[in-house]
């Protein structure tokens, strides 16, 4: 069936890894959508794909996957959240709630898992010059992209963001850290 919800878009995936015999060894869950300006002016349709591309889509792939990842012995998770889901934002209310579910659901996954040989960890990176403000930003709105150039100090790569929790992943994963950090081995 070609117009498939995107629930059943997420089981065929892991239908398919599973008839294909590929392993999940490292899931990596980063997408995100957010809405910028006041909640009570919000349009419901993009609140609501907010939660389900930030929550819904997030858990459900890693509730299809885990098992198959715990079968293995050694796996790792790395979900994406924000520093946005550290404090509530006034004008991204949703958005940053929605961070701070896939924050505390990282960390209670990775204290479940942890005996299982799952690493879970959170990413929560601050401002990443992507398409996320133009994307977050409603029709007529100021557009938040241009706030990167004010702050560069405050502001890193996508591709530094990711690096360095992949690398302790690897390394958890692998036993070349100790058990109280991380022994960064060259």
């Amino acid at each position: 069936m070609l117009f498939r919800s995107a629930a059943e878009r997420r089981h065929a995936l892991a239908d398919w890894l599973a008839a294909e015999k590929i392993e999940v060894n490292f899931l990596v869950n980063n997408a995100g959508l957010g809405d910028h300006g006041e909640f009570h002016t919000s349009d419901w349709a993009r609140v609501q794909a907010m939660l389900d591309l930030n929550i819904t889509a997030l858990t459900h792939l890693t509730h299809l996957l885990v098992n198959r990842m715990i079968v293995q012995g050694r796996a790792a998770i790395l979900n994406v959240s924000s520093v946005a889901g550290f404090f509530p934002l006034p004008t991204m209310s949703v958005y940053s709630a929605t961070k701070a579910y896939v924050t505390s659901f990282s960390e209670s996954l990775a204290m479940e898992l942890r005996p299982l040989g799952i690493t879970v960890t959170a990413l929560c990176p601050g401002p990443v010059p992507t398409e996320f403000f133009e994307v977050a930003t409603r029709p007529g709105g100021e557009d938040r992209a241009n706030h990167f150039k004010t702050c560069p100090a405050l502001v890193v790569s996508a591709g530094e963001a990711v690096r360095a929790p992949i690398f302790e992943s690897l390394l958890t994963r692998y036993s070349l850290g100790n058990q109280d950090g991380f022994t960064w081995v060259p």
